[in-house]
């Protein structure tokens, strides 16, 4: 658990952020957090998420804080957890200082990521593994000087095994273009990547033989989860402060701000709670749902407000009601049966 200072600290940190920053203007302090090499105290998903929230609720970009907050996720969980050691010491230690990003790609086009469907392949050839395939969603992807690709190793009777590789930016066969449609999220940037004929050495797969989907891409569905409540905490604080401070200050406006304020830090409860299992090696979607229902009512009251006071939207306040549209309707599908399967874990329990 992250101790009070330690946690103004990164709030102090936080605060000289800005609209206008861009990815690289992020102090360098930020890039350890959460791996081995970063203070003392801060080797954790919860230093993570109390980064991303600082970031978010200053800035009003939700971009930049899970730009951040990927960055961190996939040295911690993937490099970190499952990297040998000789794969450790050639990142982690760079990452640690901000001179490597990486980022992961698992969805492909219009299949996401459901194993079944995925396509991209990583075929053995001697001393190397050829990659050829269509990556999308990518997050950091243009931004990345590293990036870990999950890729079909065998098919037996129709079941695919997969492995993680590591994909240096400079490796011939792998091209990577922005997406498109995603501006509400700057400054993050997310890349649509091919693989063609791809070759990296067999010493970049991490995580040796074993099955990677099972073992680190379907666990890192939680992992990304439960540190997203973070975010969006965070942004949703910032929306209610945008907008109350565009309306009259009378008791009316107080009491609501006052509510709304209230249940933010409700938000921010579970949002800890949930790092806190994160780092106790356990995950409940119960956190994630409950933050998520509480920030969808806040701000469908906030643009009641704003419709009905005519209170003046700025490009700032535009781009962040955009960036919370977008964020809550990414991975609905799963998201709603995570829901249900919690509502039906709670009848059963009043059975």
């Amino acid at each position: 658990m992250i101790d009070p200072e330690s946690k103004a600290a990164i709030r102090r940190l936080a605060a000289g952020l800005s609209n206008g920053i861009k990815i690289d203007d992020l102090p360098t302090e930020f890039l350890s957090f959460g791996l081995p090499e970063g203070p003392q105290g801060l080797d954790s998903y919860e230093a993570i998420a109390v980064a991303e929230e600082a970031i978010v609720s200053t800035s009003g970009l939700i971009g930049l804080g899970s730009a951040f907050a990927a960055r961190q996720m996939v040295g911690r969980f993937f490099i970190d957890g499952f990297a040998d050691e000789d794969q450790k010491n050639r990142w982690l230690p760079a990452i640690a200082r901000g001179e490597i990003w990486p980022a992961i790609a698992i969805s492909e086009p219009n299949v996401g990521a459901h194993p079944k469907h995925l396509t991209t392949t990583a075929t053995l050839d001697g001393n190397d593994y050829v990659l050829d395939g269509h990556k999308s969603f990518v997050t950091n992807g243009i931004r990345a000087d590293l990036i870990l690709a999950l890729a079909i190793c065998e098919e037996v009777d129709g079941r695919k095994s997969y492995g993680l590789f590591a994909v240096p930016r400079e490796t011939l066969g792998m091209n990577l273009r922005p997406m498109t449609g995603l501006e509400a999220l700057a400054p993050s940037s997310h890349a649509d990547l091919t693989f063609e004929h791809c070759r990296v050495p067999a010493d970049c797969r991490i995580g040796g033989p074993a099955d990677a989907y099972a073992r680190m891409a379907l666990p890192f569905r939680d992992v990304e989860d439960a540190v997203a409540i973070s975010g969006l905490c965070g942004l949703t604080e910032w929306l209610v402060r945008r907008v109350g401070s565009g309306r009259e200050p009378n008791e009316e406006t107080l009491l609501e701000v006052g509510r709304h304020a209230g249940l933010v830090d409700v938000m921010r409860a579970a949002a800890i709670a949930a790092t806190h299992q994160l780092d106790a090696n356990r995950v409940s979607a119960a956190f994630g749902i409950g933050a998520r229902a509480l920030a969808f009512d806040i701000v469908a009251e906030l643009r009641g407000r704003l419709s009905e006071e005519a209170i003046e939207v700025d490009d700032r306040l535009r781009q962040g009601l955009k960036a919370f549209d977008l964020v809550m309707s990414v991975a609905r599908k799963p998201r709603e049966a995570r829901r249900a399967a919690l509502g039906a874990s709670f009848l059963k329990k009043s059975d």
